[in-house]
């Protein structure tokens, strides 16, 4: 039975080891705790989104990528009846071409007095392709220049001139070139 005489404060009873100064302590300790958590939560944050935004650059990277070989291998799908050879698609995916230099060449080689209709490309081996190059033009002259650029240029050798004629309903000589493509640019 408990008297008057054996209440407890806690407060007053050394024992317990309660005082409101280490109670401020613990309180304060534990908030400290508790802001390093939290602030070690917003570096995982800050660190997983910028994983996330690197990560997601690279798949638009590999997308991109993606997307010109599938048209590289529908334009050779074309081609072929819509069939391709095991090999045709070893060689457009190990080693595409990088026919960003080879068309700007083209371009710079083309004079104004001649339009291009029709760029056609066929793989041999792995760093070497053809080109037949179709359009019209308004003299046997400028097409003879455009051939003359083409042989200079560093991505084309072997520029032959198939055929050319006038059309009338053109008002214009149409003509066909077939080149030997390097796309690297080196001879």
């Amino acid at each position: 039975m408990i008297t008057a005489n054996h209440r407890m404060n806690f407060l007053q009873h050394q024992g317990a080891g309660f005082t409101y100064k280490r109670i401020v302590t613990l309180l304060v300790v534990w908030l400290l705790f508790l802001s390093f958590i939290g602030g070690m939560q917003q570096v995982r944050l800050i660190y997983a989104k910028y994983a996330l935004k690197r990560d997601k650059l690279s798949m638009m990277s590999l997308d991109k990528e993606k997307e010109k070989r599938i048209v590289i291998a529908q334009m050779a799908g074309a081609q072929k009846g819509d069939r391709l050879k095991q090999k045709d698609l070893y060689m457009l995916f190990m080693t595409p071409p990088k026919w960003s230099g080879v068309l700007t060449a083209i371009s710079r080689s083309a004079p104004r007095q001649l339009r291009l209709t029709e760029l056609t490309s066929t793989a041999l081996q792995p760093n070497q392709a053809n080109m037949r190059i179709k359009g019209t033009s308004t003299s046997v002259r400028v097409v003879t220049d455009f051939i003359m650029r083409l042989e200079s240029s560093e991505y084309f050798k072997r520029v032959e001139l198939i055929k050319t004629e006038w059309n009338a309903t053109q008002r214009g000589f149409v003509f066909e070139v077939v080149a030997s493509v390097i796309p690297t640019g080196q001879s």
